[in-house]
């Protein structure tokens, strides 16, 4: 029994799940896009992932879905960032990303502090 993941870790793998294979259909569906991420899709497809590095399981989703939101429906006003982190961010990049943190395990809370993204 000692070998099998309590009640809480178990609902936490699942929301891990869920977020990783909402940014993974996502990255799919701007794949068949056939054109480069733009700096509203980098932002929020960043954030997802970040969210799910640390351990903010449901966040992913959301920001997932965030990222698939059409030009013409999105925030007018909403003030992106600029840093020149999210211009080297393109679909191979996510998709490496995505791939890495599919083998990390569920954390057991969130963590807030330092990630070392090296």
């Amino acid at each position: 029994m000692a070998d099998q993941p309590d009640e809480h870790m178990q609902e936490r793998e699942d929301e891990r799940l869920a977020d990783l294979e909402s940014l993974a259909d996502a990255l799919a569906a701007f794949r068949q896009r056939k054109r480069d991420l733009d700096q509203w899709e980098r932002v929020h497809l960043a954030r997802g992932l970040a969210a799910v590095v640390a351990g903010c399981y449901g966040a992913g989703a959301v920001e997932a879905e965030i990222a698939m939101t059409p030009p013409d429906a999105r925030t007018p006003r909403a003030k992106l960032p600029r840093d020149p982190f999210y211009e080297r961010c393109d679909l191979a990049l996510f998709e490496r990303a995505l791939n890495e943190v599919w083998g990390e395990p569920a954390r057991r809370y969130p963590n807030f502090g330092r990630v070392d993204a090296s």
